[in-house]
């Protein structure tokens, strides 16, 4: 989950195209982990987690958050 929720675009290390395919390849892998979870002793966390991972929203909102405040009044 850290590789979603903790990667920030540094436009002096890459350029905004490849940060997003960046983040579209950390998300994936995201989403296939937590859709193999055995959920036989859950206790609504992984049910939870996989529910989240089906919203575009989130994804968005995430890929969103990468951005540094500076981008704020394009995003």
């Amino acid at each position: 989950m850290k590789s979603v929720t903790r990667k920030i675009f540094d436009s002096r290390k890459t350029t905004t195209r490849d940060h997003i395919v960046d983040y579209e390849r950390a998300w994936n892998t995201f989403v296939g982990v937590i859709m193999s979870l055995d959920l036989t002793n859950d206790d609504g966390f992984g049910a939870a987690l996989q529910s989240f991972t089906k919203s575009e929203k989130t994804k968005t909102e995430f890929l969103l958050d990468s951005l540094p405040p500076f981008y704020s009044n394009i995003v």
